[in-house]
Parts: C-alpha cells; sequence; structure tokens
C-alpha cells in the first residue's frame, strides 16, 4: 500500500533502507530503499501486507521483533486527517461599547 510520510519521521538511513518511526510511540520499523523514495518535506513508502517487517524499541533498540505489515498499514492509516472538511465558521464581531463624552478643565497655562 502506498503511503505518504513526513521525513521527519525518518529515524536513520542505512546502506540498504530506513528505519522509520512508528508515529505515537517510541518504536521503529526498518524499510528497505526500494520501497522509500523521499521528496522535500514527505516520503512515499510502499508497505506490503502480508510482509513482516522487522521493528525495534526503545533507547537503543534492545527490544527486536516482527511486526506484520498490515499492522503497520492501520496505524499509519490512522494519521490521515481530512483537510477538506466544510464546516462553516462565523466570523467574530467585536461591537465596543459607546463612550460618554465629558467636559474637561484644562488649566490656561497648558494650553497654547
Amino acid at each position: 500500500m502506498k503511503l505518504k510520510i513526513f521525513i521527519s519521521q525518518v529515524d536513520s538511513h542505512t546502506q540498504n533502507g530506513v528505519w522509520i518511526k512508528i508515529p505515537d510511540s517510541n518504536k521503529k520499523f526498518w524499510l528497505s530503499g526500494k520501497c522509500y523514495y523521499p521528496n522535500d518535506y514527505w516520503a512515499t513508502i510502499y508497505l506490503n501486507e502480508n510482509y513482516t517487517y522487522h521493528c525495534k524499541s526503545g533507547s537503543r533498540g534492545k527490544n527486536r521483533y516482527d511486526v506484520l505489515g498490515s499492522k503497520l498499514i492501520d496505524i499509519f492509516s490512522k494519521g490521515d486527517v481530512k483537510l477538506t472538511e466544510n464546516k462553516k465558521v462565523e466570523p467574530i464581531t467585536n461591537k465596543p461599547k459607546k463612550l460618554t463624552v465629558r467636559n474637561v478643565d484644562v488649566e490656561e497655562e497648558l494650553m497654547r
């Protein structure tokens, strides 16, 4: 499945691929360089539902395990946000209160 991610989600590059951070966790998975296509601010990745991806978690990656591609696709597809929702927003109008003018006495020395 074709997915778009931000470049900031790429943790590190290796000779043959990249480590990609999983959203809302400290986990990351390894993706082959053949399935990773970077652009300026985002990258296109291709995930296979039936493939097993190598994952690691923790600060030094001590915990290593495998995850199915279908689970990764579910995790990344939850982050899609519809930016084209048609919600009407009414502007806030502020009407100031009317001021009452008072007579002010000024000393003659201060007047020009």
